[in-house]
């Protein structure tokens, strides 16, 4: 099993959880592996032996939002922290965002931006009435910055993807996390300013396109070259990828999360099944690692 720091926070009655392997407090909450959207569930840890011992076990209650759990070791609250997060993203239809939500999604992307998956304002509307309690990413490229944030706000948008030239500076102006787009080659190379966009939520590193910016080429790159180190706590996977290689890009990169459109579509409409498989397959290669 990857045992790489359980990434977070936490408040308990004036001491705070230590960001790392040991716990500092005894009470708290904690947000789930760098998870956007705020607090997935509270924690309450009891050290049993050695509060800041690498070889000590800490038992407790772990109480996320959609689901509760028992825990007697820290292994248990680690492996639930480390779930890879799903996003599926180009969904146009309130049917497609049902079938996402029931199938376990962690994300719902919309594409403001020009594609044959783009939606308009009215019709995001009603997504998100369908998507439930699934977070809403927004992506964007290259627009202006007034319609990113009048979208966001009509259509009450969980978080923005950027994905064009953006600057850095827009981070000051736009309150919802921000996810950054990453183009990368078929080798798994990039040259990208991550420390500018140090205060992003997370990197989407995606087969870059012709034009040098990524997104839509539904193509692949090399995973074994892409280098994320620290960054893989921040990092969603996307380009390519199907209910067949999920499991083997989660296996290889261990990323905060994947994102997946076309390779869940028949004939360019998404296909509740292959969301299904393509979530079942993701949840499995959690499993194993």
């Amino acid at each position: 099993m990857r045992t790489p720091p359980l990434p977070g926070w936490g408040i308990g009655f004036g001491l705070c959880l230590k960001q790392g392997k040991g716990y500092l407090s005894e009470i708290g909450w904690q947000r789930e592996s760098f998870a956007p959207g705020g607090l997935d569930g509270f924690l309450f840890v009891f050290p049993a032996r050695g509060m800041l011992s690498e070889k000590g076990w800490y038992h407790g209650l772990f109480v996320p939002a959609e689901r509760t759990g028992l825990f007697f070791w820290r292994e248990g609250a680690e492996k639930m922290a480390l779930k890879t997060k799903v996003k599926i993203c180009g969904v146009k239809t309130p049917h497609a965002a049902r079938a996402a939500r029931e199938a376990g999604a962690d994300f719902i992307g919309l594409i403001f931006a020009g594609s044959a998956r783009r939606v308009d304002i009215s019709a995001a509307c009603r997504i998100r009435e369908a998507a439930g309690g699934v977070p809403l990413v927004g992506v964007f490229k290259n627009q202006p910055l007034a319609f990113v944030l009048a979208a966001a706000a009509r259509c009450v948008l969980d978080i923005v993807q950027l994905h064009g030239n953006e600057p850095p500076e827009w981070l000051d102006e736009i309150s919802l996390p921000v996810f950054r787009s990453v183009a990368v080659g078929a080798d798994g190379k990039f040259s990208f300013p991550l420390d500018a966009w140090a205060k992003a939520r997370a990197f989407v590193f995606d087969r870059a396109r012709a034009d040098g910016t990524s997104g839509g080429a539904g193509q692949p790159f090399c995973w074994r070259g892409l280098e994320l180190g620290a960054m893989a706590a921040k990092a969603v996977i996307a380009g390519g990828l199907t209910p067949g290689n999920v499991g083997q890009a989660i296996r290889a990169l261990h990323p905060f999360a994947v994102d997946v459109a076309g390779g869940v579509e028949i004939d360019g409409e998404k296909s509740p099944e292959l969301i299904r498989e393509f979530i079942k397959n993701a949840r499995g290669a959690d499993a194993d690692a």
